[in-house]
């Protein structure tokens, strides 16, 4: 009996010692595999992220110099000549769109704008002729923190178009307008061309410049019908195409960002205590792979907010909204950049912004296309449609309806409702416009064409 109790103990330790080497070399290779690398980025990667700046290069190949005109866009920038102070101050748009709308330039601002646009027509001649090449990018360095010069200097570039448009305009030559609008979309491209987050930005600032611009042009001159068909077409092609970038930016801002938040092995160093903690919690979870499931939830539901635009670029703003909650996943697996925090929060409003001010200035010239033809401005902006607009211009912050329109005495104003779901009237009445969000496109009717009909 005693000899039957003792091996049935040794068979249990038997299997017990089994087991315990069993669980040991599972961990094991959790911990070779997880320090080979953590599972995170390896899901990233599988979701068609990339995790590196090396990844990111060989996403975005650089063409040859010869092939590449952004080489003449920085030495057009670089060449661009500044006015004294006096002149400088006087200028009426100094690349943030500060002219108002509907107040005529004063004689010593229409000198400056003058004495501005003769000095640079060689950095113009440059500008234009970049866009002879196909094919327009940064070289790869821009990745690099120390090149934050080329944002200043594609930033100088669209101010300097800015003026040349305005300036245009009061001169009535409507093909260096025309061809100044375009141009300056264009500089967008280099911008977008793998983006990073800042980037992407000044990249969308340049396109609401743009926009403004022709609001501006138009208080001085319409132009003729054919050229305010060609700009309607451009403004829906590139209101599109922000959403396709600022997709691309959020799948390029994983290699820029994510190197900072990684950590490989403990940190056997006491020079910081907070430091220290933070990663080797990002150890522990790494080794062990204990919230696995989370992260995947996490890689899941960044790939639908990419993603999400492909199917309806008015829906993508909405379903960021409703999938804030999960940004808990990723604060839980990883000591978070305030980049992804920012961009989670402000997921696509920058874009959809655009698509609304763009949408608006297609309302406007469709309207100024009824008024040539008709004499009066629509009652409605259904009735534009299909003649004047293609489709319906919608509100990118209420997909459901179309961009606001009313006429002001002698200033019609077409405009989008803005993220803060209140219909102001396409005006801003704070101090700061971020309080309101006032996306709107103003064109000055005669008078006497409100009573026409």
């Amino acid at each position: 009996m005693k000899g039957t109790t003792m091996n049935t103990l040794l068979l249990r330790q038997r299997w017990m010692s089994v087991s315990l080497v069993g669980l040991l070399v599972v961990f094991g290779l959790l911990i070779y595999d997880a320090h080979r690398e953590p599972p995170l980025p390896r899901q990233l990667r599988t979701a068609g992220f990339p995790v590196s700046i090396a990844e990111l290069e060989a996403m975005y190949p650089v063409p040859d110099d010869s092939e590449n005109g952004i080489f003449l866009l920085l030495e057009a920038a670089q060449n661009i000549q500044h006015q004294a102070r006096d002149g400088y101050e006087n200028l009426p748009i100094d690349g943030n769109a500060k002219t108002e709308y509907g107040t005529p330039l004063a004689p010593e601002q229409l000198d400056a704008l003058r004495q501005y646009v003769e000095m640079n027509r060689e950095s113009l001649a440059l500008i234009f002729g970049a866009m002879e090449h196909p094919y327009l990018c940064f070289p790869h360095d821009r990745y690099s923190p120390y090149k934050s010069h080329y944002y200043v200097e594609m930033h100088e570039l669209a101010r300097l178009l800015s003026c040349f448009m305005l300036d245009a305009a009061i001169q009535g030559d409507m093909e260096l307008l025309h061809g100044c609008f375009v141009v300056g979309l264009r500089l967008s491209g280099p911008l977008s061309y793998g983006a990073d987050f800042i980037s992407e930005l000044v990249s969308l600032g340049i396109l609401h410049m743009m926009v403004a611009n022709i609001e501006y042009a138009l208080f001085y001159a319409v132009p003729p019908q054919p050229t305010i068909r060609a700009w309607q077409q451009i403004l829906a092609d590139f209101g599109y195409s922000a959403i396709k970038q600022y997709q691309g930016m959020l799948k390029n801002m994983v290699a820029t960002d994510f190197p900072s938040i990684t950590f490989r092995g403990p940190l056997f160093s006491f020079g910081s205590k907070p430091d220290l903690a933070l990663k080797m919690a990002r150890s522990v979870v790494d080794w062990s792979q204990c919230i696995y499931f989370a992260e995947r939830q996490f890689t899941w539901t960044f790939e639908q907010l990419v993603e999400i635009g492909n199917e309806d670029v008015y829906g993508a703003a909405i379903f960021s909204v409703q999938n804030a909650g999960n940004e808990r996943y990723w604060l839980l697996t990883t000591p978070f950049s305030p980049v992804w925090v920012y961009t989670r929060q402000q997921l696509y409003q920058s874009p959809s912004q655009f698509i609304a001010k763009a949408n608006a200035a297609q309302a406007a010239l469709a309207s100024l296309l009824f008024l040539n033809d008709h004499g009066y401005m629509p009652d409605a902006l259904v009735a534009l449609i299909p003649d004047y607009l293609e489709t319906w211009p919608r509100d990118p912050f209420t997909p459901d309806q179309m961009i606001r329109y009313r006429i002001d005495r002698d200033e019609a104003v077409f405009y989008s409702i803005g993220r803060n779901e209140q219909d102001d009237g396409g005006v801003c009445r704070h101090d700061n416009c971020r309080d309101c969000d006032d996306i709107a496109f103003r064109v000055t009717i005669p008078p006497v064409s409100l009573n026409s009909r």
